[in-house]
């Protein structure tokens, strides 16, 4: 998998991949199954509010055999609304 540089607390970098990034402890963790084939899954730092633009959210999907994840704006960034997460642009 390739390195990206990722952003953390307070503007920190770290030199990880995505699955790295996706397990540093210490973010508040949202999950939102709305089907049998689709699942949100959103991060941010601890007392961040749903309606705040400071989240990471995933979103992934069953298309017959096929699974798919891809990022909100797609990228790893904090910068999004888990409330929009729906009607958010994934790549």
């Amino acid at each position: 998998m390739a390195k990206e540089l990722v952003t953390i607390r307070d503007g920190e970098t770290v030199d990880s991949d995505l699955q790295q990034a996706e397990e540093f402890a210490g973010y508040t963790t949202r999950n939102d199954v709305p089907s049998g084939t689709l699942e949100y899954k959103g991060w941010a730092l601890p007392g961040t509010a749903t309606s705040a633009s400071s989240w990471r959210i995933k979103k992934s999907s069953f298309v017959g055999t096929v699974f798919s994840e891809e990022w909100a704006d797609g990228d790893i960034e904090f910068d999004n609304v888990w409330d929009n997460r729906a009607s958010l642009s994934y790549s």
